[in-house]
């Protein structure tokens, strides 16, 4: 990794933007090249005599920040101070390649930077050169971290690019990541009952000595910074003097009265330590909003799943009943209606046949020979009610109505020959 050609094994991921590499890196064994590399490495292409940005620690203890402008060109280098350090750091910044080293244990040291334009998609990773072809190296990397900066207009406490929990081992540096989120991780505080609330506070305050300001903090954004730590820790401690059901209960009113109370708490709290400590005077302590944490939260939503599940049931039960009582009035409502419109039937039935034996006593009497005809009628409709195949003789009384047609009496007018009764001749209704 040197001159204008590299040759060393890469564990490489493609990215693009920023971004802010860490690592700790340990040579295995002794060896016997002084310039053997191992570190962070950032290249333009896969190619040998690729541009490219490195952090690395020799061999010999020397550590450095690598580069090559362009493509073929030759290799340069910004030496650190330090020698053999366990931390290295490699940051992008725009086209600003920035390394810093450490000691386990100490801050990191900014110890080189170039500005170079290696394009926006780079091969990224770990890097390790044994510097000569008949000789092999290992290395252990330890706690490995890629990590991409916050935006320019993050604002801290307000926006979230994600949150970790992490175990860390203080004696050896060693970290393990136990849990990642794209959302927010937030610490509950404890009430006086023992109960577990998320609760945000908000502070307005303004400048009251300005010249304690700008000795004691170099911009608003440090300010804001210990503002928030100091609100926080007094938050934790007012919080923990009052019980759950001032926080939340079913009397509205009083529970703002209880807000009121703990927000002038908090405020009389920070208050003095802050404007003497910065010359920052708080005018306000808000509380912005009271929350469970998300395992209490999951457990009251179970719990109220459940109730709801209950009361559904309850109420798919009362469902049913009313429908079945419903049914049950429709079903007795329509016997009367039926029961109502069969006996009126009857009574009808029982007037028309009473009408008509009454209207067929005063034909009889009135015109036998009609009389005997509609009763042949009646007769015809009896036999040919069912399907079958009669044989009639000519000489046989319903005969006639068979073979005589309607006459015509005079015009406007027409009646049927009334069929012959033994030797009775027909004759024709009288005009």
């Amino acid at each position: 990794m040197w001159f204008k050609k590299d040759d060393f094994h890469f564990a490489w991921k493609k990215m693009s933007g920023d971004f802010i590499l860490t690592a700790q890196f340990e040579f295995v064994g002794e060896g016997v090249e002084p310039h053997r590399k191992v570190g962070w490495m950032v290249r333009s292409s896969l190619e040998t005599n690729s541009a490219y940005a490195d952090a690395v620690v020799h061999g010999d203890g020397l550590t450095s920040l690598q580069f090559r402008r362009e493509r073929d060109a030759d290799t340069e280098e910004v030496a650190a101070e330090i020698k053999t350090p366990d931390v290295l750091q490699l940051e992008k910044a725009g086209n600003r390649y920035i390394m810093r080293a450490a000691k386990f244990g100490e801050p990191l040291m900014t110890t080189g930077e170039v500005e170079l334009s290696l394009g926006d998609s780079l091969y990224v990773g770990l890097a390790i050169c044994s510097h000569n072809d008949t000789t092999y190296e290992e290395a252990i990397v330890r706690n490995v971290r890629i990590e991409v900066p916050a935006p320019a207009d993050f604002r801290p406490y307000q926006d979230f690019g994600g949150s970790r929990l992490e175990i860390l081992d203080v004696a050896s540096g060693h970290r393990k990541i136990v849990y990642e989120t794209d959302g927010n991780l937030e610490a509950p505080n404890w009430t006086r009952d023992g109960k577990a609330l998320i609760v945000g506070a908000f502070a307005v305050w303004r400048i009251d000595d300005p010249l304690k300001f700008y000795v004691r903090v170099p911009n608003e954004a440090d300010a804001e910074n210990e503002l928030r730590k100091r609100l926080n820790e007094v938050r934790s401690t007012v919080i923990g003097q009052h019980n759950m059901n001032e926080f939340f209960n079913l009397d509205r009113t009083q529970v703002d009265a209880n807000w009121s109370q703990i927000e002038k708490q908090m405020l009389d709290a920070v208050r003095p330590g802050v404007l003497a400590d910065y010359g920052v005077d708080i005018q306000h302590v808000g509380i912005r909003r009271v929350a469970l944490p998300s395992e209490v939260t999951a457990k009251v939503q179970t719990s109220m799943q459940e109730e709801w599940k209950a009361q559904a049931n309850t109420l798919r039960e009362e469902g049913k009943g009313l429908a079945a009582a419903i049914k049950a009035q429709a079903e007795a409502d329509r016997d009367k209606i039926l029961a109502f419109a069969r006996r009126r039937a009857q009574e009808i039935e029982s007037q028309g046949v009473e009408a008509s034996a009454r209207i067929m006593h005063q034909i009889a009497e009135e015109d036998s020979e009609f009389y005997i005809w509609l009763q042949y009628l009646e007769a015809l409709k009896e036999a040919f009610s069912q399907r079958g195949t009669i044989f009639l003789d000519a000489q046989d009384v319903i005969y006639p109505f068979f073979s005589d047609p309607l006459l015509p009496l005079r015009e406007g007018g027409a009646g049927r020959l009334a069929p012959a009764i033994g030797n009775t001749p027909a004759s024709a209704p009288a005009e």
